[in-house]
């Protein structure tokens, strides 16, 4: 027997197996079999899964975070486009002013 082939068509088999877990085998595989086997019940499975779903929660907390992050800014944006469009009201009212109060004097009206 050829080492190196059987070797491959090993790991061939357990790649279809781990791609393929519902997949009928004329052997047996899967959890239940090993539980028949005698393996215990992984307890890092359960571990791992309690992680996984506080890791969940944690990235679901993080993105409101950030959602409230991002409507903090678009508020502060907006609070600055409005305060930049009253700035350019309150200039062009006080351009304004000076051109009648030149006007004024030029009709002979005296200024202020």
């Amino acid at each position: 027997v050829d080492v190196d082939v059987l070797r491959s068509e090993i790991e061939k088999t357990y790649t279809e197996v781990s791609a393929s877990p519902d997949r009928e085998f004329i052997f047996p595989t899967g959890r239940a079999w090993a539980q028949i086997l005698g393996y215990p019940e992984p307890e890092l499975s359960k571990e791992l899964h309690e992680q996984a779903a506080n890791k969940g929660q944690e990235l679901n907390d993080a993105r409101e975070q950030l959602n409230q992050v991002r409507e903090q800014l678009n508020q502060a944006r907006e609070d600055r486009d409005q305060a930049h469009q009253n700035r350019e009201q309150a200039h062009q009212k006080h351009e304004q002013a000076h051109q009648d109060v030149g006007i004024g004097r030029d009709r002979g009206r005296p200024g202020p």
